[in-house]
């Protein structure tokens, strides 16, 4: 079970990271421990010692905006839309 506090704390000195997608011309904004929390992969690259962590600035090739978008509602959500709703929903970038 998720300790509520140790998690919460994590976003009380937060800070924003952005993250530039391959070919947009657009960046995202996102909360490093929301990124952390979903992969180890974003805590190596954000709270290491690469570039990323300093600049705090993700790149990311091959995702386009409208993966990155339903990666976000995964995210927040910890779910999907359905197929009918993405069939309802314009995706920027499609």
């Amino acid at each position: 079970m998720l300790t509520v506090w140790p998690f919460c704390s994590t976003f009380r000195d937060d800070v924003l990271v952005t993250v530039q997608l391959e070919g947009a011309r657009q960046t995202f904004s996102v909360q490093k421990a929301l990124l952390c929390s979903a992969s180890d992969y974003f805590v190596k690259a954000l709270d290491g010692k690469f570039k990323e962590a300093v600049d705090n600035t993700l790149h990311l090739p091959g995702c386009d905006e409208a993966t990155f978008q339903l990666f976000l509602a995964w995210l927040c959500g910890r779910e999907f839309p359905t197929y009918i709703e993405l069939r309802n929903t314009t995706l920027k970038g499609h």
